[in-house]
């Protein structure tokens, strides 16, 4: 491990060290989803082989981009026991770009693949629905081709691919074809096949409104239906104009489409992020004659579930507007009553040490037990990330996992569980359990399946959450948490100290494995992430707190934080630091504003400065309303007061007083708080003479996530802190 120190150190060394570091620890591969299916079973004993597929991401340096394969494991089940025998991996990983989505049939002997195939020369990229019997390719239809719609969708926010139970349909979402739009000036071609609507004209350069950050050019969503025998390509009618539908799966019998419903009027918010827009749940047949609407307009829902027998459905809702985040609910309707219930409601104040309710959740394909009455997910649960059971019958909650961490299901099938466990030291690993009827006090007995080898972090790098107490004149006085990650250094040797305060405001750090303060630990740095008053998992009282003290309470608790880390004697107090991207961001910029002496150097990324710019350009305008403590309406028009209650909350208004040397990265493509906020620090900083260095990503938004501009980043940071280090 290389010390973040100056000392005997040249610039040029420690740069060598943070990309050697960084281009090791970037091999770490992720689990993005896996699945259980039985292989085989022996009639004459009770023993079951289990195939667990996984998919993984892992950074290519080389090639600049995210480098996705799967690996294949046979496991030996034994029934009676509930126990695994041994868990094999029988070949390599194989590479699966270009996938956008798969899904495999009910009977398991079919799967249809979604692939993109990239234009050449500049041409438009191609789709491709594929699918496949487990010996050979069946069928493969070039969508787009077929002019019936747009691009099939592939995001988590609208996209999904499913079988009819017959396996004789496929079911998906994609944008609406459009007549061609073409200037009033341009030639007629009478050449257009009469099926085919004429071109429009007039309306080249008409705005589409499209749903925001990284769902740019996804306006009008279809339900579309598949058949694979007539290889029909079917448009669903039926869907109201004032809605865009997304989250699709089929009804009972296949004889209708359960699906999600956005109202998009009188115009769009950004979505992703935003699981909070006004949105309902709808059945719809095939015929498209028969719409019901099958939830209340007050909640927000998403992640519709069927059971097995498809007489339960749940799915999640939260309360329309507000917090972009916050704890939600999740309900259930009875398909044969017609019943909605309420299984878990919003937790306001947990216990001590008690299920603090439902936060950012997205309910796996497949959910529920086998017996149909229990439900498995993942949730934010304080500083940490539990699965936890709910019993729809008795509606209790169970917390699965006993480890502390970052854990996730994946899928469950027949009471067997996979999910994906990580921890600040630890990179994610592929874990399998068995779900008994009753549900032992020691927790599940979860077995490792696979890992991504390398890097030994635990070796390196420990961690711990502390507990923070507000002041004594704060109005919720609850405790908050920060995890707090070091280095393993010499006895006498102090690291330094990054203050690390999360995005949002409403989300939280829940001790996973985060690539770049696992890097800067090995460069000597300590980490300290920071859940605030205002984060998830600590119940919605403690949420709500946050909002109408934006800049004032969430900076005194990082404040607090920081200076509580630091008290132990065990860091270097003398070298201080600061990053954060959007909300992190904001925070960081008002602490170097509001303790201009008490931070070494600070690196932002896509900052919110200027709270008032922000209601005209981002796609989220509502945030900026609602932070402040104000209410927004679709036809507001902000008031001087308005804006000037913005203006003081904005970290803009302590620039002056700025002297830390700020490194600042922006993606050029961000929607979310655009760039022009980040630049706008930029030039204060530039006129005032404080050091500071701007950074912008062409192609990039608001995570800068792609590979290049993601490592750029990291080395950047890396040495701006290094750079700035107290001898």
């Amino acid at each position: 491990m290389v010390m973040a120190t100056k000392s005997g150190n040249s610039e040029e060394t420690f740069l060598e060290r943070a990309v050697e570091v960084y281009k090791e620890c970037a091999k770490t591969a992720s689990i993005t989803k896996a699945t259980v299916s039985i292989l085989n079973q022996d009639s004459k004993s009770d023993k079951v082989e289990l195939n667990i597929f996984s998919q993984w991401s892992q950074r290519d340096l080389e090639r600049n981009e995210n480098l996705n394969f799967q690996r294949s494991h046979v496991a030996s089940y034994e029934t009676s026991s509930k126990s695994f025998l041994n868990i094999r991996e029988p070949s390599f990983p194989s590479e699966v770009q270009n996938i956008q989505l798969s899904c495999v049939s009910p009977s398991g002997q079919l799967q249809a693949i979604v692939r993109k195939v990239p234009g050449n020369k500049g041409k438009e990229d191609k789709q491709f629905l594929e699918i496949w019997s487990r010996s050979h390719l069946v069928k493969s239809i070039d969508i787009l081709a077929c002019e019936k719609h747009g691009k099939i969708y592939e995001d988590i926010q609208f996209g999904c691919l499913a079988w009819s139970a017959s396996e004789k349909s496929l079911l998906y979402v994609a944008e609406k074809k459009l007549p061609k739009a073409v200037s009033y000036f341009e030639r007629q071609n009478t050449d257009v096949p009469s099926d085919k609507p004429s071109p429009e004209k007039g309306n080249k350069f008409e705005f589409k409104d499209d749903w925001g950050e990284q769902l740019v050019s996804k306006c009008t969503p279809v339900l579309v239906v598949f058949d694979l025998t007539s290889e029909e390509i079917k448009v669903m009618d039926g869907v109201p104009d004032h809605l865009s539908a997304g989250q699709a799966c089929w009804g009972p019998d296949d004889g209708s489409v359960v699906f999600i419903g956005w109202f998009h009027e009188p115009y769009r918010l950004g979505l992703i992020y935003c699981p909070i827009r006004k949105s309902a749940l709808f059945s719809l047949s095939l015929d498209g004659q028969h719409l019901e609407q099958l939830s209340d307009v007050k909640y927000a829902v998403h992640s519709p579930r069927f059971n097995h027998d498809k007489e339960k459905l749940i799915y999640i809702a939260l309360d329309v507007g507000g917090a972009h985040c916050k704890c939600g609910r999740l309900m259930q309707y009875d398909w044969t009553t017609k019943a909605t219930s309420i299984i878990t409601d919003v937790v306001d104040i947990p216990e001590k040490g008690g299920f603090p309710g439902i936060y950012n959740v997205l309910l796996t394909d497949r959910c529920w037990s086998a017996d149909g009455n229990r439900v498995i997910l993942s949730t934010a649960w304080r500083s940490y990330k539990k699965i936890i059971l709910i019993n729809c019958k008795d509606k209790s909650v169970t917390d699965l996992t006993t480890v502390p961490g970052s854990w996730t299901v994946l899928d469950i099938h027949h009471d067997i569980i996979l999910a994906s466990y990580a921890s600040p030291n630890s990179p994610p690993k592929l874990m399998i359990a068995a779900l008994p009827a009753v549900i032992p006090e020691t927790g599940l007995s979860w077995m490792q399946v696979a890992q991504s080898e390398g890097q030994k972090f635990e070796e390196e790098i420990t961690w711990e959450v502390m507990s923070i107490a507000p002041s004594s004149d704060a109005d919720f006085k609850d405790e908050y948490e920060a995890v707090l990650m070091k280095p393993i250094l010499k006895e006498d040797t102090k690291a330094p100290l990054i203050v690390f305060p999360h995005g949002g405001p409403h989300v939280a750090f829940t001790s996973e494995f985060a690539l770049y303060s696992a890097c800067l630990c090995k460069l000597g740095f300590s980490i300290l992430n920071v859940n605030y008053r205002g984060s998830l998992g600590f119940g919605q009282t403690s949420l709500h707190s946050l909002p109408g003290n934006i800049g004032t309470q969430d900076v005194q608790d990082v404040m607090r934080a920081a200076t509580k880390a630091l008290e132990s004697g065990k860091l270097d107090s003398s070298n201080v630091f600061i990053m954060g991207g959007s909300h992190g961001g904001f925070l960081t910029a008002h602490l170097i504003g509001q303790y201009p002496d008490f931070f070494r150097a600070a690196a932002m990324r896509n900052p919110v400065v200027n709270v008032a710019d922000m209601t005209g350009i981002s796609d989220i305008l509502d945030w900026c309303y609602f932070e402040i403590g104000g209410e927004f309406q679709y036809d507001i028009v902000p008031t001087p007061e308005t804006l000037s209650t913005m203006l003081e909350k904005s970290p803009i208004t302590h620039v002056k007083k700025v002297k830390t040397p700020t490194l600042i990265m922006l993606g050029e493509e961000d929607l979310r708080v655009p760039p022009s906020q980040g630049r706008s620090f930029y030039k204060a900083l530039k006129a005032q003479g404080t050091e500071t260095r701007l950074l912008s990503y062409p192609d990039n938004n608001h995570p800068i996530a792609k590979v290049e501009a993601e490592s750029d980043v990291f080395i950047n940071m890396a040495r701006w802190f290094h750079d700035h280090l107290k001898k």
